[in-house]
């Protein structure tokens, strides 16, 4: 992921999305029993990170206990992106976040042409 977001020009985003996508890569491991699919897309300065699998349920927030191990995934998000959701899909869904770029990063391939990762 880091090598495609220098690739677009955007690499001082790279901490960040690499932050946020482990936690939705993670929960969608943990949670979901099927195959899932990282989606990159970069449009007008603007980063889309989507995460796909196979379970309906949406994200949940939680009320972490100051001593918690977990339950602070949407709170991260929530403070870290400039815009996140979930959307059911036919075969589970999608959760997303959005960084914008804040430079005139290049523009990604054009519509099917998204970079991809599959983790079955």
């Amino acid at each position: 992921m880091t090598a495609q977001l220098a690739d677009w020009s955007v690499g001082a985003l790279a901490d960040v999305a690499e932050l946020l996508v482990s936690e939705l890569v993670t929960n969608a491991l943990r949670y979901s029993r099927g195959s899932l699919r990282l989606n990159l897309r970069l449009r007008e300065g603007r980063l889309l990170c989507e995460v796909e699998d196979t379970t309906s349920a949406g994200p949940v927030r939680v009320a972490a206990a100051p001593d918690a191990e977990g339950g602070r995934g949407t709170e991260l998000i929530d403070m870290l992106a400039d815009a996140w959701g979930s959307t059911r899909t036919a075969t589970g869904k999608t959760v997303w976040f959005e960084l914008r770029s804040g430079g005139r990063g290049q523009e990604a391939p054009g519509p099917g042409e998204r970079g991809r990762v599959r983790v079955t």
